[in-house]
Parts: structure tokens; C-alpha cells; sequence
């Protein structure tokens, strides 16, 4: 399905179900799996909108991101 994708929103989603919040609520293998995905296939054109509503959740996903590229050893 990954190939065929050329738009993704993402945003995590809470204990309590609450959505749009930071990518820190979304599992970390399912982070890492979309950031792979995008990373391995560089020449594909993509929008990834980060669809978040708040500062504080925006600094905490830009974390947990770079915290992926980390494990991953970009």
C-alpha cells in the first residue's frame, strides 16, 4: 500500500482516545515504520503533514522523530 501513497497525516492518539495529539502516543515501530518507508524510498514525492494542534505536541512529536532516526543510526 506504502507504494501507491503520496499523501500521510499523522498524529498520535491518547490513552483516553483523544486524537491529533504528539507522535510520542503513537507506538514507536509504527513511527519508525512510516519514517523507514519514507527514508528508503527517497525519490518518491510525498507530503506528510503532521496534523497536531498545539505547540507543546508539535516540540514532543519533532522529539520523538528525531528519537527514530537515532535508533535507526541516520
Amino acid at each position: 500500500w506504502f507504494a501507491k501513497t503520496r499523501v500521510l497525516h499523522v498524529h498520535g492518539v491518547n490513552s483516553s482516545g483523544k486524537d491529533h495529539v504528539g507522535l510520542d502516543f503513537m507506538e514507536k515501530d509504527i513511527l519508525l515504520y512510516i519514517l523507514s518507508a519514507l527514508a528508503d524510498d527517497p525519490d518518491v514525492l510525498r507530503v506528510v503533514t503532521l496534523e497536531i494542534f498545539s505547540r507543546d505536541d508539535l516540540k514532543r512529536s519533532l522529539r520523538a522523530i528525531n528519537e527514530c532516526f537515532t535508533v535507526k543510526g541516520a
